[in-house]
């Protein structure tokens, strides 16, 4: 179980390329619509840009100059994308945090799975059941069905990694 996880984790963090950017203009096109409309969305996509384009020291600059809870977001995903478990989850606290007062929930969920993903990674479990618990309760506020069905895999196989199988198995049915 924990290898399928691990799987696709590993699949989450990669950069996947963008269907609606294609060509050489799609890191400007992506930093225009995240100027236009900043969210977890928007961040996460101009991420895979910048790391498209091989330019993610650029990415880390143009997001650390910034001081919205997007991004922030945006600096978390792509310490996370270089394996900087504790930086990222420094910057999705800020992002958490921000989401939460702008009233952003469902990035807020996002900012706070993302969290669960990072202490998961860091194998600290425990901390991972919680970001997740509190990014499930979000998605189910928000009535985001799909986010909270990736959420109850998630914590089944955290638990599951815990040796708790009589939880996990309550979670991954």
């Amino acid at each position: 179980m924990k290898t399928r996880f691990a799987l696709g984790l590993a699949a989450a963090l990669l950069v996947a390329p963008s269907s609606h950017t294609q060509g050489k203009d799609s890191l400007a096109e992506s930093k225009v619509a995240f100027e236009k409309s900043p969210s977890a969305d928007t961040a996460a996509s101009l991420v895979e840009e910048f790391a498209k384009a091989e330019k993610t020291e650029e990415g880390m600059k143009y997001f650390a100059a910034c001081r919205s809870s997007s991004c922030a977001y945006g600096l978390g995903k792509l310490h996370a994308s270089r394996k900087e478990w504790d930086a990222a989850l420094a910057a999705y606290g800020k992002a958490q945090a921000g989401f939460a007062a702008s009233e952003d929930s469902a990035s807020e969920a996002t900012a706070f799975h993302n969290a669960g993903m990072a202490h998961y990674r860091k194998n600290d479990l425990e901390k991972a059941l919680v970001s997740y618990k509190r990014a499930l309760a979000i998605r189910e506020k928000i009535n985001d069905k799909k986010g909270a069905a990736t959420l109850l895999r998630n914590i089944g196989y955290a638990y599951w990694d815990l040796a708790d199988y009589a939880t996990a198995s309550e979670f991954l049915e």
